[in-house]
């Protein structure tokens, strides 16, 4: 059987990346298979993992702690018909529950892996501070990711929160991360003595609007800076925006991650679908309109229409 390992996070918190290069770096001897579950129509992640040369399988159309819950069984069947993996990782949607994970029919995990961005920290909190200490709290263990563009000191005041919320949680800075025996040995470790307590919470987080735009002209880097600063101007700013997109120089995969960092990798080749964008906002009860305001922005952005 497999090793079942889960790499969770809020959006944006680097899971697709850290999986990428674990894979290539720490686990290139092993046969390892990425189970993708992207909440956006299209997968920008499964995209950037194939590029990288990995095995991935793709959940759409949902989170698979919700409404892909009965399709795991199946999906880990076929797995280990087809590929015969030595280990497999599960990406879930970044607005997956960690305690609707840890009960998904047909994927027992063997460890638990929760990537926490330093410099989102206290953002997280300010979404939902009660649904996010839950999140902590569950975390076997947690990675901090992008301590490369924070802080010392910022970087030890979030590990001493998470300490406070999670006394027995493994921390580790990502750089610590890259080790195969890590994987294969800690994790696993870790999650055996901490399954026998997890705390039993209460329900409950904030919920999200999605829409996936497609894109069909060429756009530069400019370009999608001019879109959100035009998005924050009507307060429309995303929690999390990413695609796959035509540049000058070829097609690029975006991410935006608030409150302003944006970036852009090379990707060898366009997707199925053509270029797309796909964006994430805070629900804060008021139905469709941030997606409706939204559309309305981009459509002003891709074709220049007012």
């Amino acid at each position: 059987m497999p090793l079942n390992l889960i790499v969770c996070g809020f959006l944006g918190s680097g899971k697709t990346t850290l999986i990428r290069r674990i894979v290539r770096e720490a686990l290139a001897d092993r046969r390892v298979v990425v189970v993708e579950n992207e909440s956006g129509r299209e997968s920008v992640d499964g995209l950037y993992l194939r590029d990288g040369g990995l095995k991935v399988v793709d959940l759409r159309a949902g989170c698979v702690c919700c409404t892909l819950r009965g399709e795991m069984a199946a999906t880990m069947e076929r797995i280990r018909t087809d590929f015969d993996p030595d280990c497999v990782f599960l990406e879930p949607s970044g607005l997956g529950d960690l305690a609707d994970l840890l009960r998904i029919p047909g994927f027992e995990p063997d460890g638990v892996v929760m990537l926490v961005d330093v410099e989102r920290f206290d953002l997280l909190l300010k979404l939902n501070r009660d649904h996010f200490l839950r999140q902590f709290r569950l975390a076997p263990v947690i990675v901090l990711t992008r301590t490369d563009l924070s802080t010392p000191e910022r970087t030890a005041a979030v590990r001493d929160e998470l300490e406070r919320i999670n006394p027995q949680a493994l921390i580790v800075e990502g750089g610590d991360a890259f080790d195969g025996n890590w994987w294969l040995e800690t994790v696993p470790g870790c999650y055996a003595r901490f399954r026998a307590f997890f705390p039993v919470l209460p329900a409950g987080g904030p919920r999200f609007v999605t829409e996936t735009f497609p894109v069909g002209r060429p756009v530069s880097r400019d370009d999608l800076a001019a879109l959100f600063a035009r998005l924050a101007e009507r307060n429309l700013t995303p929690v999390r925006a990413k695609g796959c997109l035509c540049s000058d120089a070829g097609w690029v995969k975006a991410d935006w991650l608030a409150p302003g960092r944006l970036e852009c990798s090379p990707v060898a080749g366009a997707p199925e679908c053509g270029g797309f964008l796909t964006c994430w906002w805070v629900d804060a009860g008021a139905g469709t309109w941030a997606a409706d305001a939204a559309k309305a922005c981009l459509k002003e952005w891709i074709y220049g229409t007012k």
